[in-house]
This record gives C-alpha cells, structure tokens and sequence, in this order.
C-alpha cells in the first residue's frame, strides 16, 4: 500500500489552480504520450465522465498511480513528472475505474476516493489489480469517472481543447468529444488570413525556435486573440504576448514552436527555462512586424495615452510604497533584482521582487497597458509573462471611456484587472470577473467606479 494522508487528497480536490479544461488536458497528454492517434472524452448524463484511447496500453496501473511514477521518457518529454493523471483523477472526485489492454493482457483496478481519504479504503496496491490474458482486441487505456463535479460549460471547454491540441490535430491525431451521446470531432484553429506574415526559424538560448506571425487582415477576426501560441510536441503550451515588447498585438496571429529541447512546468502550462532569451529572439524578429500591427490598429494618440494611464499607476504605487520614518515597515517595495527589459516603453525588472509574505509582487518599474477586443464583455486581463495590462475594448463602456481619455475611471479598472491576477496567481484559476456574471458585474461594478472617482474629484 502506498501511504496517502487525507489532508493531501483533499487539498487536491480543491486545488483551485486545476479545472475541466486542465484535467482533461492532462488525460489527453497522457494518451498522446502513449502513441494514441485518437482520444474519445465523453460526458455520457448525470456526473460521469470518460475518456479512452488507442495508445499502446500498460501493464503497470500503479505507475499511473503513483505520484512521481511515469513511463520512461526522456527528461525534456511532456509528462515528465509524473502527476498530472493522478492529480486530474484525484480533481475529479467520486469513483474511477482504470482498464487498459497492453499486448494480451488486460489490467484493471478500482478507487473510490472519498473512501481512502475517510479511512474506509485502502490505496490502490499490485494485489488489488485485476488481471485477465488472452485478450486479442486493440490495445488502449479507458479510465470511467463517477465524479462529484458538475459539468462544464461544453462550447468553451471544447473551443479550448481545440485550440490546445491544435498542433497534434494538424499532425493527424484526433480528439471525438461526445455530451449525451452526441460526438462531436474537434477541429485544429484556424490560422487567420494574413496581410504580412514571419515564417522562420530564430536561435535562443543556442536552440531553434520556428516563428510563425502575421498581421490579421482587416475585417477578419483574429483567432489568435489571447497573445502568441507558445507550442511544444502535440500542443499549446501557454498563450501570452511575451516577445511583443511595448507594442500591442490584437491584430497579430503567431504561433512559436519550441522543440523537445525546452524543459516544461510541471503542469504543461509554461516553459521552465531560458525565457529571456526566447523573448528577446522573438522580439528582435519581429520587432518591425509588430510595430507595424501596433500602428495600423492602435493610433499614436492611442498610444501616448495607454502609456499615461501605466505611469500613473505606477507612480501612485511609488509613493504608497514609500517607508515611514519610523523605518520600512509596511513597504511594499524591496529592492529588486534581475535584467532590465528596455524594449516596452515603460522599463521593467524582469525578475520582480517577493513581499515579506511571499506573493511574487508586480515587477517593480511598472507595466504595459494596451488595448485588444475579444468576444466577452468583461474588463481585461492581466498577461503576467509579457507585463502588460490589455483593456477590453469589446467593452462598451470601456471603450467609451478610453475615447473619453477618463484617466481617472480606466486606472480604478486597472487596479481591478491587477486584483483580479493577484487573487488567482498562477495557473488556470476561475476569473473573478468570470463570464458567468460578466455583463451584470461589470456594468455595475463601472458605475460605481464611476461615481466614487467623480466624488473624490469634488472632494479635492
């Protein structure tokens, strides 16, 4: 038996950094990393959830159990660390079933997690695997879910997924998602139509790195919208406008392939070395590129006010951070380490600095603000790799405000945009201004933003 305390399991369930979306992707990495060329995810009524696939199979379940525990790959593979699956299945909750058929065996086992963690059942061990040989038919993992989650919102979830496995699509692999019985083959994002585009190979950190980028045509919608597709192996890393300096990107489409080279995050979410270097190679590639789109989307009085709206931000950060007389207690300010970044039009210390309570704060000569539409209404977002705020003009009243240059209003938004990160940190956390409440929050929330940046100008 392996050990497993309680308090562990029911950390993971709650894991806020994880979701539909993360957990699913991690089974599909697994099956991807298993040769399979086509995964079935199927949400069949009530809370249970499937996926199945036709990779090779194992005849080892407690590896798949086992956290830390992986097939052997090389250290540079997706799934090098090996708890993605165990942490996706625990996520979920409730009961799982593992069956898989490797050669001409087939391999079983059974865990209800509720039971383990209350101390009703033991951890899975090699004596509780079900074995059965002689089995002829294709070879494959299925792993069943009776889960305690409630579904997810499908026409995201599924947008997100195809856009995730988007390089592995286009590599002939194939992802049939199915609600209710209805099967719905996922299909590779679209590259939008471009009116100047990058296609090449640029050296960082002494490894090739293929850059594709181009300038979306007018009129067309971008499909790349949430910043470049960082992409390694069968899928999309992360999206963020790292690389794209102090210029705007709404109107860029790009997708940065890395090679088997560049070592992962443990959850398959970011690249753990050498960022500076591909932000710097990315850059002065496609600095003219950029600047172009910059210019032909944003206008130079635009420009000029975005970066007013950041100093302003920034300055009033300045003096509340500045000690007391009575020494540096309450200072949010320590001194600060790491390469200065001189391309954005506002410098910044690319490492920032960590507050005595160990929140990793802004970087420390400030940030970014552009603008980029989406199809939601909600405020923005804040892209922590590139250090930019990107102010939502799909937003009606955000827009307005922005042609109205109501410095006041947009930088109270932006403190709300910046709270919105810090309270999420990393990951794929549930944004506070979620879209389940986006129109109504958002309106209300404007107004009294509105109405108390108004009272404080009569005040003073």
């Amino acid at each position: 038996m392996i050990p497993v305390e309680s308090h562990y399991l029911y950390s993971i369930r709650q894991q806020a950094s994880f979701s539909w979306k993360s957990m699913v992707c991690e089974l599909i990495d697994n099956a991807f990393g298993a040769d399979a060329d086509l995964v079935k995810v199927s949400w069949p009524g009530g809370k249970a959830f499937s996926i199945e696939d036709n990779g090779h199979g194992t005849s080892d379940l407690m590896k798949m159990l086992t956290l830390g525990a992986k097939r052997d790959r090389t250290s540079r593979d997706i799934g090098y660390y090996g708890v993605g699956a165990k942490l996706a299945l625990i996520w979920l909750w409730g009961k799982s079933r593992i069956t898989s058929v490797c050669g001409v065996g087939r391999y079983s086992v059974e865990i209800d997690w509720n039971d383990i963690a209350e101390g009703l059942a033991e951890y899975p061990s090699e004596d509780s695997i079900e074995v059965g040989s002689g089995y002829t038919c294709d070879e494959g993992t299925t792993i069943q879910c009776f889960a305690e989650r409630n579904y997810p919102k499908f026409e995201d979830l599924f947008a997100s997924i195809s856009n995730t496995y988007t390089p592995g699509i286009e590599d002939g692999r194939s992802i049939i998602a199915s609600v209710n019985n209805k099967p719905l083959k996922l299909k590779a994002r679209e590259w939008p139509q471009t009116t100047e585009e990058i296609d090449d190979v640029v050296i960082a950190a002494g490894r090739e790195v293929r850059v594709r980028m181009g300038i979306v045509a007018p009129g067309i919608k971008n499909t790349y919208r949430n910043g470049f597709a960082f992409e390694r192996s069968f899928r999309v890393i992360k999206e963020s406008l790292l690389g794209s300096g102090s210029f705007g990107a709404s109107r860029i489409a790009a997708r940065i392939t890395l090679g088997h080279d560049w070592l992962l995050s443990t959850n398959k979410d970011d690249f753990a070395d050498f960022q500076d270097e591909l932000t710097d190679a990315i850059f002065e590639r496609c600095q003219d590129l950029l600047k172009t789109a910059d210019e032909q989307s944003v206008s130079y009085e635009d420009q000029q006010f975005n970066q007013a709206l950041a100093a302003i931000v920034v300055q009033a950060n300045r003096r509340e951070s500045r000690p007391n007389k009575g020494g540096n207690v309450g200072s949010v300010e320590p001194a600060s380490k790491g390469r200065k970044r001189t391309s954005a039009a506002v410098t910044t210390d690319e490492d920032g600095s960590v507050t005595e309570d160990g929140n990793q704060r802004r970087k420390r000569r400030g940030f970014d603000v552009v603008t980029y539409e989406d199809d939601s209404a909600t405020f923005g977002k804040y892209d922590r790799d590139a250090n930019k705020v990107c102010l939502n003009m799909s937003n009606e009243w955000l827009a307005e405000k922005h042609r109205e240059r109501d410095d006041g209003v947009l930088t109270a938004v932006i403190y709300g945009i910046l709270a919105d990160s810090d309270s999420r940190r990393e990951g794929e956390k549930t944004p506070l201004l979620r879209t389940q409440i986006e129109d109504d929050f958002c309106a209300t929330w404007g107004a009294n933003v509105e109405r108390v940046c108004k009272a404080r100008v009569k005040q003073s």
